[in-house]
């Protein structure tokens, strides 16, 4: 937290993003979007390696500026109102960034690899890892199908305002077990958790499908598919209902098995589909229906 005097008052402003909670990232990412897109290219270009243009629109970008650190810091409007633009600005500017950038999808946190967290005096667990037979980490390989599904498609959403669901699904008290139910309940508990805790959990699961995409390319559009190359549906909760189709009665059971097994389902699903296709596809050019 960065302490500052606004107006003679003292506030404090976050600084990184253990001091934001997700109720406040959500807030800032409806508000964001709410921008124009010059705005927001402004500010992704923070990301970059070569500093960014002066914004032309100096009148729009202090206005923005001004709602967001008034809202962070909880500075009354009219405080804000008798403080120089050039003072906002300054401020703004160094702290800013980082989370506009991150609320939109390009994220700069420094992972810290933590277990679990204490939340109203009570410890909830991330999911767990392991290791493969060579020795590299596998990643969520500790969870379930459901909750891999469905973490998955809320972390390829891109919506931070999801982010308290996304912990409540995999993160608990010890020997719980997902259900959705209490997932659905505990999400509207867990916006005052900092924001670092949902960072950690959207690092796993990038690491998770990063392993998981080089080891069965065909789930993710490549190495095989349809002849558009995609394996679909692109939707990981459809494609677990998807998979059972043929026997809606296996759902449950696909919902638990565990999620490095089902992507290898999968995969050995598509394989299948993809033979199948290509068979087809043999003898429609021989005049065979």
């Amino acid at each position: 937290m960065l302490r500052v005097k606004i107006a003679g008052k003292r506030f404090r402003i976050p600084t990184h993003w253990e001091d934001i909670t997700l109720t406040q990232c959500a807030w800032l990412y409806h508000k964001a979007n709410e921008q124009p897109t010059a705005l927001l290219d402004y500010y992704r270009s923070f990301a970059s390696d070569t500093a960014p243009e002066p914004y032309a629109n100096i009148d729009e970008l202090t206005r923005f500026t001004s709602e967001v650190v008034g809202y962070l810091a909880d500075v009354p409007e009219g405080l804000m109102l008798q403080t120089r633009r050039e003072d906002i600005m300054t401020l703004a500017m160094a702290v800013l960034p980082r989370f506009i950038i991150g609320v939109l999808g390009i994220v700069d946190y420094p992972v810290r690899g933590i277990t679990s967290f204490r939340y109203k005096g009570r410890r909830y667990y991330l999911p767990k890892s392991g290791t493969d037979i060579s020795g590299e980490l596998t990643p969520l390989s500790g969870v379930t199908a459901i909750e891999f599904c469905q973490l998955s498609d809320i972390i390829c959403a891109e919506n931070i305002a999801l982010a308290p669901l996304a912990v409540a699904i995999v993160c608990r008290r010890k020997s719980e077990r997902y259900d959705e139910e209490l997932a659905q309940n505990r999400a509207a508990l867990f916006g005052s958790l900092p924001a670092s805790v949902y960072w950690e959990l959207w690092a796993q699961t990038s690491g998770a499908h990063q392993y998981l995409k080089a080891a069965f390319p065909n789930c993710y559009g490549t190495g095989g598919g349809d002849s558009s190359g995609k394996a679909e549906p692109a939707v990981w909760c459809d494609t677990l209902v998807a998979m059972s189709t043929d026997k809606p009665s296996e759902l449950e059971h696909l919902q638990r098995m565990n999620a490095y097994d089902f992507v290898h389902l999968l995969s050995e699903n598509i394989k299948r589909r993809t033979e199948e296709w290509k068979m087809k596809a043999a003898l429609a050019s021989c005049g065979v229906r």
